[in-house]
Formats: structure tokens, C-alpha cells, sequence
């Protein structure tokens, strides 16, 4: 059954009801009318509870669904053919020519690794996308963003081979729910580990989520210094 949020109101009224009890305690302590002023206060006790147990719930409730910081609802999912042009779109205005990826390179991961290929959409548009093949060796090299075979099955390392958000749409949180959810799906595949390359500006980012920063890369991707990030998943 699908958890439902406790409703503002009723968390402002368990409040409200939580500093009544309080006040009843207070008088009856006052008035040396112990027995009664315990029961206030395990009633007051009760409701703060309550009310902390709700804030929590809701909290979660509110991550599981895909909010970002604006409390849009973001949807992750796998790719789908149709998502192509906004795809195209969102990594052009990211990337010098020399980095982006071709049409024809999306087309093939579409075709090849739709299980590793997930979309972040908002009302139906693509926000941002994360992408990347199962492969044997521990580091991304420069011949995975043009060649790449399917996944396998169970085991294995899953690359990343790009984190692309929506100019409009950055700093809210997505490229952490699309890293989180790309994550959660290489622990249900018994991924060995997670790896990619990036710019040594976001190299902090990365080890936010848990990525550790083993040096430079041998790749020379569009010309840029690029860093191995690597996080093990058997530990």
C-alpha cells in the first residue's frame, strides 16, 4: 500500500495540542497535583512524538517520490526513443562540440544499454539524463564514447560516462537523484563498482556521493585533463 503524507494541518494541531499538555503539566505540577501533571506530560511527551514521526515521514515520503528542491516532481526513468531531440538538445547547450556526443552515439546506448540509460523528466520534459555501459576494467577509456556492447547481465563495473542536467534545471538536486538511482540499479546487478572521469572542478562533487578520487586519467577526451573517480560497491 502506497504511503500517504500527513497533511500540514494535522502536524500544526498535534503541535498545538502538544503545548496544551505542556501547560497542563506545568499547572498541575504547580499545584503539587502530581499524578496528574505525569499524565500531561506523557500526553505532551506523546504528541512531540507524534509530530517529529510525521515530519520524518513525510521527508521520506517526499524523496521516494522525486521532489527536487523546488517540490517539482521529478520523474527518473529508462530511456525511451522519443526522448532523443531533447536529449540532442540538453547536451549541445552543455558541451563544446568536441565533447558533446553525436546523435548516432545516443542512438547506439539507446539501442545497446537502455537499462543504464535513465532520464530525469518534469511534466513530460527531459531535464537531465545519466548514461554508461558495463565494462571489465576499473577506468572509462576514450574508445567508450564511441563503441559500446550490451551489459552484462550481473557483475561487472558501471561506467557513467556522462551526468547532463538542464541549464534551467541545475543545482536542484536531480543530478543526485539520477547518481542515487543509477547506483541503487548496480547494487541490484552486483555491480563491483561505479566509475567515471571529470573535470577537477567537480571532483569534490563526486566525492560528496561517496566517489573516490584515484588521480588523472589517461584519457584525452576532447582535449581536456580529466580525473578517475571510482566508488567500490563490495565494500
Amino acid at each position: 500500500m502506497e504511503k500517504v503524507k500527513i497533511h500540514p494541518l494535522i502536524l500544526l494541531a498535534l503541535c498545538i495540542n502538544s503545548i496544551a499538555m505542556a501547560m497542563y503539566a506545568y499547572r498541575n505540577f504547580a499545584n503539587q497535583e502530581t499524578g496528574n501533571g505525569v499524565i500531561f506530560s506523557v500526553l505532551f511527551l506523546f504528541l512531540v512524538g507524534l509530530v517529529i514521526w510525521g515530519i520524518i515521514r513525510n521527508r521520506e515520503i517526499k524523496k521516494k517520490a522525486g521532489f527536487n528542491g523546488s517540490d517539482t516532481m521529478v520523474r527518473i526513468r529508462d530511456v525511451q526513443p522519443k526522448d532523443l531531440d531533447q536529449i540532442l538538445k540538453i547536451e549541445q547547450d552543455s558541451f563544446i562540440e568536441a565533447e558533446a556526443a553525436t546523435k548516432e552515439v545516443f542512438i547506439n546506448r539507446m539501442n545497446l544499454i537502455p537499462d543504464t540509460f535513465l532520464v530525469a523528466e518534469i511534466e513530460g520534459d527531459i531535464v537531465g539524463f545519466i548514461n554508461g555501459p558495463v565494462i571489465q576494467q576499473p577506468y572509462i577509456t576514450d574508445d567508450l564514447f564511441k563503441r559500446i556492447t550490451k551489459n552484462l547481465d550481473k557483475g561487472g563495473v558501471q561506467s557513467i560516462l556522462g551526468v547532463v542536467i538542464s541549464k534551467n534545471e541545475r543545482n536542484r538536486g536531480i543530478a543526485t537523484m539520477l547518481i542515487e538511482k543509477l547506483t541503487e540499479l548496480a547494487k541490484e546487478k552486483r555491480r563491483d563498482a561505479i566509475t567515471l572521469t571529470c573535470r577537477e572542478e567537480l571532483v569534490p562533487f563526486y566525492e560528496k556521493h561517496g566517489f573516490v578520487n584515484h588521480g588523472r586519467s589517461e584519457s584525452e577526451h576532447a582535449g581536456v585533463q580529466w580525473y578517475n573517480m571510482f566508488k567500490n560497491l563490495l565494500e
